[in-house]
């Protein structure tokens, strides 16, 4: 959730970098363009982990078998 926040607007400190980064090169909107599939397929693990809670404790409960 915390990535979530820190690309996606009005925070989006991440995106705040690339823009200092790019400058005039790349405008505002084209660098929200190009952090949206990112968004999305965090978006997704978090579906993924709210539908099935038991994939976050799958690997720490193979380490004590």
């Amino acid at each position: 959730m915390a990535e979530i926040a820190a690309v996606t607007p009005p925070i989006g400190m991440n995106l705040f970098m690339m823009q200092g980064l790019f400058g005039k090169d790349a405008t505002t909107g084209e660098i929200y363009k190009g952090a949206m599939p990112f968004v999305l397929a965090d978006l997704v693990r978090v579906m993924l982990l709210v539908a099935s809670p038991a994939i976050c404790l799958w690997l720490p409960g193979t380490m004590y078998e």
